[in-house]
């Protein structure tokens, strides 16, 4: 009889020791952030990185939408593309601002579908060496047909090679993809092809509330190997429509009369146009013409080859730069 007690406890305190050890490794796969020692990112398909010579061991904490609540007072736009943020100052970590090892991070998306945010070590081993693919069969969380709105890379398509990756695109204006944030993607590309140094990147979304569209981004960039000299800032960039009014909640735009004066300031920051043949009109499928009325389309968005080449759009085959450089 003693046996068989001395046999069931024996048995009992197996499956309790088991039972504890499942929840330790439980618990330590749920929590404290989500470790990333990776050398490329999710879904991309435009680019392989090359072998790093290490790789960056960066912890993310909540990788959730950045969503406005009564301690978070985003100003009104009052026509400026974007506003400094902590005095322009980026909130990376003394450990993240000395990583020079590669890496890539997307969060997941939400229940809503929304994405979250989006960080990376900019380098020319993570830039694409690809023309930019298809992303049209992506639809952002707010995204409607026939309003205007773009899919707006969190990080640049030029900065990481990322195509249609759905945790990278949120629904944007045309302001806020080529006004706002082109010019400060345009400013990192340059730097790493310049000088072949890192530059630590994030974008995160803001969303107010249940909103589906998000009302900007917080865009940070710190330059690694000379701390911050040739790359620094911490901005918000405003998903606005110049003379048009927002339903974040739905993605309906509606012309707005009463707005025309704050679009005064969006002639300060598009670059000159010196060259007439520069400029080209970039269409909502994401095609590069010379001809504003190819193919029947409306309003396109004008701007210089450059930025429209710098964005990752393609040459449309009937009368893009690439036809005619062929010709």
């Amino acid at each position: 009889m003693k046996d068989l007690k001395k046999k069931i406890v024996a048995i009992l305190s197996t499956i309790l020791i088991l039972c504890y050890l499942g929840v330790i490794g439980l618990l330590g796969e749920e929590g404290g952030g989500v470790d990333l020692p990776v050398t490329g990112g999710g879904n991309s398909s435009a680019h392989t990185p090359a072998t790093p010579s290490h790789t960056a061991d960066i912890t993310i904490g909540d990788n959730a939408p950045v969503m406005l609540d009564e301690q978070v007072a985003i100003p009104d736009w009052e026509g400026d593309p974007y506003i400094i943020v902590n005095d322009n100052k980026p909130s990376f970590s003394k450990s993240e601002k000395q990583e020079t090892g590669i890496f890539e991070f997307y969060s997941e998306l939400d229940e809503s579908g929304r994405c979250g945010i989006a960080f990376a070590n900019i380098c020319e081993e993570l830039m694409p060496t690809d023309k930019r693919g298809d992303i049209s069969r992506v639809h952002p969380t707010g995204w409607q047909k026939g309003m205007g709105w773009e899919r707006c890379h969190l990080i640049g398509f030029q900065l990481a090679g990322e195509n249609a990756n759905d945790k990278n695109l949120v629904t944007g204006s045309h302001y806020l993809n080529v006004i706002a944030m082109l010019p400060l993607e345009n400013q990192v590309a340059n730097y790493v092809k310049d000088t072949g140094n890192h530059v630590l990147y994030r974008v995160t979304p803001v969303f107010d509330g249940d909103d589906m569209v998000p009302s900007g981004v917080e865009m940070e960039a710190w330059s690694v190997e000379d701390k911050g000299k040739g790359v620094c800032f911490n901005v918000y960039a405003f998903n606005v429509v110049p003379g048009s009014v927002i339903d974040y909640d739905t993605g309906i735009v509606t012309t707005s009369s009463g707005s025309d004066s704050q679009s005064a300031n969006v002639e300060t920051v598009i670059p000159e146009m010196d060259d007439a043949e520069d400029v080209v009109y970039v269409s909502k499928s994401g095609k590069i013409h010379t001809n504003p009325n190819c193919s029947g389309m409306s309003n396109p968005s004008e701007m210089t080859l450059e930025e429209a080449e710098g964005e990752g759009y393609v040459s449309c085959p009937k009368c893009g730069p690439d036809k005619e450089a062929a010709q």
